[in-house]
Formats: C-alpha cells, structure tokens, sequence
C-alpha cells in the first residue's frame, strides 16, 4: 500500500517525502537486550538476499532468490536465552479484562529530500535529507487461535489466514 502512495512531490518538485520502511510491534527479546526484526534473519551466502528463519529450528532455509539452501544458526539473547519476538504491552486476557482492543503498533519511516533548483542550468541538487520515524496507528492483532479481541469482545476473522507460529515472522 505504501509504495502505491509514495513518493510523493510538490507541485514545483523541489521536495519529497518518500516511504522507507515500517515495522508491526515492537521486536526484542524478554529483556530488550536484542532489538530488531534482523535478529530473524539470515544472509543467502549464494545471493547475499536477507531469508526468513526460525529461531527454533535448526538447518537449512531456502532462498528464493536464488533457488538454494542456506544454513542458518540460531539467535538467542546472551542475557536472557530467549529470541526476538513481538512484545505487546497487554496480553489477550489483560485486554479482555481492560475492554481494550488486542492491538500493536504500526511505525513508518519515511524520507523528506529537499532540492535546490540552478537559476542558470536548471539543474537540481540535494539541499536536505531527513529521514524520521513515525507512529501511524495501532493495528489489531490476533491471537494463538486466529481470533480478534476488538473493545474486549472475541471475533473470529472470516477469511482464511495462515497461520504462523508465534514469534516467527
């Protein structure tokens, strides 16, 4: 959806805000020693592409770049012995107890680059480029089970959905 949007110019194209990134969650281990979806990662030693892993399985993981098997090593906190995986601030029943919806963060990061324009040639050059990080909304999140737990009333979503062991992304 993003990449749809952006990027986005002034009418005189002399700025732009460009999308970057965004992450769902906040991503760390139980004591917040390890930050960061790259702990769930590996690099293709055949295509250098980044491959998906799973910190409880060990072996090789395909990538689909390039068709082959990598080895993968598990990534376990030093401090804590526990993977990256998503931390929520309440749990499925503190948000049922609290009338809350069972929700985690949606950040994006998106890129302002601002230009100057040569009177004489007409040529543009970069003046500034910030790039910051922002919390859009809360997206709701489901449960173990595929459930929604929307202002504390349970709702099942009527699509098909994968499912996906927890923590692995």
């Amino acid at each position: 959806m993003f990449t749809s949007v952006f990027p986005i110019k002034d009418f005189r194209e002399m700025s732009q805000l460009e999308f970057v990134d965004y992450s769902i969650g906040n991503w760390e281990c139980k004591c917040g020693n390890l930050k960061g979806l790259h702990h769930l990662r590996a690099t293709c030693r055949n295509c250098g592409a980044s491959v998906v892993t799973n910190p409880y399985q060990t072996g090789d993981v395909i990538c689909h770049s390039a068709a082959r098997s990598t080895r993968t090593r598990r990534r376990f906190c030093n401090k804590c012995g526990d993977p990256v995986a998503m931390q929520l601030k309440y749990d499925v029943n503190e948000c049922q107890e609290r009338g809350m919806t069972y929700s985690a963060p949606l950040k994006v990061t998106i890129r302002l680059t601002i230009y100057d324009k040569d009177p004489d040639s007409g040529a543009k050059t970069i003046r500034d480029i910030k790039e910051q990080g922002r919390f859009l909304r809360r997206h709701s999140a489901d449960d173990r089970n595929g459930t929604f737990i929307i202002n504390w009333y349970r709702t099942r979503h009527r699509q098909p959905v994968a499912p996906f062991a927890r923590g692995f992304l």
